[in-house]
């Protein structure tokens, strides 16, 4: 009569050890979606004292006209000001605005939220020094245009540059000879680079600084066009590239930001409700075999 009762709070402490691992897991997993989709956006976008306030405004990823006026910075290279930048520019007039590496100064800034919401993240921190994604114009008609915003979070400590280049795949070699490409750093409005796609430098650079760990943010608007001007030959082609981000300075790099405190707690709770339920099972199993032998 006695081993049927313990068998009996044996099985019992096996059932509330299942709810509690059962809970534990489905509190784990709940930790696990509220950091990733709501504790980034929680944490303020802040790029060398630069403040990223909403703005409402629309933008129209298939529009040929940039309204806003894009200050570019002055380097020693080159001084430049495109102001109120009008249609696309023709393929026989387009440059390379600038190839050198641009320090962060404090300026206003302002990045829509419609940009935000419709951004791809890229993500670089300590252990991922780089990132990339893949980019494909396909059976563009002259004058299409294209236009593709990337943020892209750092996570360091001291300064850092943060470096993009696209990179055109082998057999795109065709539509490569004319598609377009405008860069612009639409956290400081800067228009880092403009120019054909495959002539891009082999990086445009920005420099981060920050004297504590955190978590920066830059907005990339990325716009591949074709010219009006463009012949039929180059209808019905495909051009492939990977938009490569990279930090060559790992060691100021450091893991995301975001408290992660409570997801080791759950992870503690689940191991050892993990641990008990499988000795409560080999004591039931034990008790089991005791009961048959008698």
């Amino acid at each position: 009569m006695e081993e049927i009762q313990n068998i009996k709070k044996l099985k019992t402490a096996v059932i509330v050890l299942s709810v509690l691992l059962a809970l534990s897991l489905a509190g784990l997993v709940a930790a696990l979606l509220y950091n990733h989709f709501v504790q980034a956006d929680m944490q303020s976008v802040v790029v060398e004292n630069n403040r990223i306030a909403a703005k409402e405004e629309t933008v129209d990823s298939r529009d040929t006209t940039v309204s806003s006026t894009l200050s570019l910075r002055k380097t020693s290279a080159q001084r430049t000001t495109v102001s109120s930048l009008g249609a696309v520019p023709a393929f026989d007039t387009v440059t390379q605005l600038n190839t050198a590496s641009s320090t962060s100064v404090p300026v206003e800034s302002t990045v829509s939220d419609t940009v935000k919401s419709t951004a791809n993240t890229i993500e670089l921190y300590q252990n991922q020094p780089s990132d990339n994604v893949p980019f494909a114009a396909d059976n563009l008609f002259p004058g299409d245009t294209e236009t593709k915003y990337y943020c892209v979070r750092v996570s360091h400590k001291g300064d850092v540059t943060v470096r993009f280049h696209a990179d055109v795949q082998p057999g795109s070699e065709k539509l490569a000879e004319v598609l377009q490409c405008r860069v612009v750093l639409s956290t400081t409005g800067e228009t880092m680079y403009e120019g054909l796609m495959k002539d891009m430098p082999a990086a445009l650079t920005y420099e981060l600084s920050a004297s504590e760990e955190t978590q920066s943010e830059l907005y990339y608007e990325i716009t591949a066009w074709l010219d009006t001007s463009v012949g039929n030959e180059y209808m019905n082609k495909t051009l492939l590239a990977d938009f490569d981000w990279w930090v060559e300075e790992t060691e100021n790099l450091v893991p995301p930001t975001g408290n992660t405190t409570h997801i080791g707690m759950w992870i503690g709770i689940c191991a050892v409700a993990c641990c008990l339920f499988v000795v409560v099972v080999i004591l039931a199993k034990r008790k089991k075999g005791e009961q048959h032998e008698h």
